[in-house]
């Protein structure tokens, strides 16, 4: 799905919530609307914006490991090879002078 398509479906379903929302005020009870639900609301809000935002920060931390991680790999790769291949010719040339 193309991030156009993906932010459009975002933008119907939030725009909905919103309408939804502003209907049902008209038919919801006064206790309902009272200051005590409304930060009961606020606080719970907070909480999943906080817990959203912890979530992100975990997800761009370990993308970044993985991608230090091939980095590390793939800048290492040369250098393991040239001294795999020394290595075996200087191990080549000890059996080759105890024969």
């Amino acid at each position: 799905m193309s991030a156009i398509a993906l932010s459009c479906i975002a933008f119907v379903c939030i725009s909905g919530g919103v309408l939804i929302g502003m209907l049902l005020r008209n038919t919801l009870p006064e206790h309902h609307l009272s200051t005590d639900a409304k930060d009961v609301v606020r606080l719970g809000t907070g909480l999943i914006g906080t817990i959203a935002a912890l979530v992100l920060g975990l997800l761009i931390a370990s993308a970044k490991n993985s991608y230090d991680t091939q980095s590390t790999q793939i800048k290492q790769r040369p250098v393991s090879s040239c001294s795999i291949v020394s290595w075996s010719s200087t191990g080549r040339r000890q059996l080759l002078s105890a024969i």
